[in-house]
């Protein structure tokens, strides 16, 4: 199986520093490599196989989305029952309104996951305990580019299939 996603990725730094946190963990779940850390902003279904038109559709999209760099940053631990990741303490309104014109170009060709709705997070591991929200130190960074990968389900895997860079209006840069 395997399911394509729109996401931001933090630096390399960053998610070395995420991943020092991941590691401290001590949760008895499986952990999400460093090289897999990132923020889901638009997903489609599952499907059994690649799809190349289904890609050429999603790249169309990736191409058409006009938006601006953007910091995100956060600072909560959050556990599920089924997963734990981090969180913002604090609405995303830069990652908000990325993921809504990301959400609107994939239900135009109909390809967004049906019923998803966003919810930034970083998924750190996946767990079967109780559910909890705590602090933890703060992971912020500029996220200057979209990013299309395919994640293919139960092999730890993801291939990147277009990148984007996130781009200040000429507007803005008079102000």
């Amino acid at each position: 199986m395997v399911i394509a996603i729109f996401c931001i990725l933090p630096p390399a730094a960053v998610a070395r520093q995420v991943g020092l946190l991941r590691d401290g963990l001590d949760c008895g779940g499986t952990l999400v490599a460093d090289g897999r850390l990132h923020v889901t902003l638009g997903i489609t279904n599952d499907y059994p196989a690649h799809d190349p038109q289904l890609t050429d559709q999603l790249l169309t999209i990736g191409g058409s989305i006009e938006a601006e760099q953007g910091h995100v940053s956060f600072d909560r631990l959050s556990g599920s029952g089924a997963t734990i990741a981090l969180t913002p303490s604090k609405a995303a309104h830069g990652l908000a309104d990325l993921h809504r014109e990301i959400a609107r170009a994939m239900a135009m060709k109909n390809v967004l996951r049906d019923g998803w709705h966003c919810n930034p997070h970083i998924t750190l591991a996946y767990y079967d305990r109780h559910p909890f929200i705590k602090p933890s130190p703060q992971f912020s960074w500029d996220a200057k580019e979209l990013v299309l990968i395919h994640s293919f389900l139960g092999k730890t895997k993801h291939v990147v299939l277009g990148r984007w860079p996130l781009v200040r209006r000429q507007l803005d840069l008079l102000g």
